[in-house]
């Protein structure tokens, strides 16, 4: 048996142990959170908008061993996850949603599994539409810019490039044609009858 001063001296012991061990469990609990919330390595697209013509979106998910992990859409509108398809790669998932009801808004899609705690905020855009769009009515020009007119002669010979001057005749050569004579023959272009200009890849030629 222990005398009275002994029993004090162990009691206060074993609170101060069962205060370390509560301090070390919550700090246990609290690591274990802190590890669960992640993020996804990439979202596509990472965004779209709302009364696109197709009632389905197709978003893929890309994250460490997401494809374990089960998937939900909270705080969400109108926004209904029909399958979360699982692939060959455990690191991709894709989420199909049905969006045919969905106004603009953002909402979560909700990760949760072996692969951790994720939540992610993804946004609908409200769609906005131009003036005028190209249709069956359109004649579209389609325009190779070194080929087509020198507006700019000044820049047919750059220093530090590979290749310079131009030469017409050559049909491996430089022919000097750029942006600014496009736009110095718009009206021509027009007076075509044209209603689009769709321009070759724009790029600095040094072959």
């Amino acid at each position: 048996m222990f005398d009275s001063k002994t029993s004090k001296i162990i009691n206060r012991l074993g609170f101060t142990w069962i205060l370390l061990i509560g301090f070390l469990a919550v700090q246990a609990c609290t690591s274990v959170v802190t590890a669960q919330q992640k993020q996804f390595n990439h979202v596509e697209p990472p965004h779209w908008w709302a009364g696109m013509e197709s009632d389905m979106l197709e978003i893929l998910v890309h994250g460490k061993d997401v494809g374990v992990n089960t998937f939900e859409i909270k705080r969400a509108t109108g926004v209904v996850l029909e399958k979360a398809e699982k692939t060959e790669n455990p690191n991709y998932v894709i989420l199909h949603l049905d969006v045919s009801k969905a106004a603009p808004q953002t909402f979560t899609i909700a990760s949760r599994g072996k692969a951790g705690r994720i939540d992610f905020s993804y946004r609908l855009k409200e769609r906005t539409s131009h003036e005028r769009s190209l249709d069956q009515s359109d004649l579209i020009y389609l325009i190779t810019p070194d080929r087509f007119a020198n507006g700019d002669p000044d820049n047919d010979s750059v220093d530090g490039m590979n290749e310079t001057g131009t030469d017409r005749s050559e049909p491996y050569a430089r022919h000097g044609g750029d942006i600014q004579g496009i736009i110095d023959h718009l009206d021509f272009i027009a007076d075509l009858g044209v209603t689009a200009v769709w321009p070759n890849p724009l790029y600095e030629n040094d072959q």
